[in-house]
């Protein structure tokens, strides 16, 4: 079973990684804290836009006391504008937390060795597999294939909850068929929901598409008439 998708965790603004949060293979949820950058420069703007905002506050008091009616408005207007900047700047420090976008498992190898690396926005840090719903990749030998259609039910099992059935839907029916040894096998992709995260990635799994069901006459017939059929094509072709 694979990884249905996969989602970066980037940045909205640039930085310098501080901190990271998550190892590789670790299981976060959506909205965690991943990692955290830090920019000196940016804080030190918001801390001077509210020293300026509280100085212009106290200026405005002072002109209110001497009757100046024109540069207390001034001042208050400044102030204004300033405490403005100085949330605008305290929402741009909130997103040097970067949070995971999805649920999922840490991919990235080794995340930790990006500590002291400046990254740009929208680069990417971690990517995360999401783990919601898994892919499952499976052949189906050729002289079945036709009975397989997408959003047939697949119904499969893993070594290590043998006694659980887990059901999904085929999603796509390749179109080139591959070696399988005594016949070409096409190969065929599977979505499986994994609300319980029960199902890993890289786990191997035994699986059964449910068709149309056959009748017995039909199950013991078909090899010999379909073989029938090759020869008839073979010799009127």
């Amino acid at each position: 079973m694979n990884h249905l998708s996969r989602a970066g965790v980037r940045p909205t603004i640039a930085g310098v990684v501080d901190r990271v949060l998550v190892r590789e293979g670790m299981s976060v949820e959506r909205g965690a804290p991943v990692a955290h950058l830090r920019d000196e420069e940016l804080r030190a703007r918001r801390d001077a836009a509210s020293s300026d905002a509280a100085a212009a506050e106290r200026s405005a008091t002072v002109a209110s006391s001497r009757g100046d009616a024109a540069d207390e408005r001034l001042q208050r207007l400044r102030a204004d504008v300033l405490r403005r900047e100085r949330d605008l700047l305290d929402e741009q420090l909130r997103s040097m937390t970067l949070r995971a976008p999805v649920a999922g498992v840490v991919l990235t190898s080794r995340p930790e060795e990006r500590i002291g690396a400046r990254l740009d926005a929208g680069d990417s840090l971690v990517i995360l597999g999401r783990t919601d719903s898994l892919e499952l990749e499976f052949g189906v030998p050729e002289r079945d294939v036709t009975r397989i259609h997408p959003g047939d039910e697949v119904r499969l099992r893993i070594a290590a909850l043998p006694q659980r059935t887990f059901s999904g839907r085929v999603r796509v029916i390749g179109e080139l068929s591959s070696d399988g040894g005594d016949e070409r096998v096409f190969p065929v992709l599977a979505v499986v929901p994994n609300g319980e995260s029960l199902l890993r990635p890289g786990m191997a799994a035994y699986a059964r598409v449910l068709t149309e069901p056959a009748s017995a006459v039909w199950r013991v017939a078909r090899g010999p008439l379909r073989s029938l059929r090759l020869l008839w094509w073979r010799i009127w072709s």
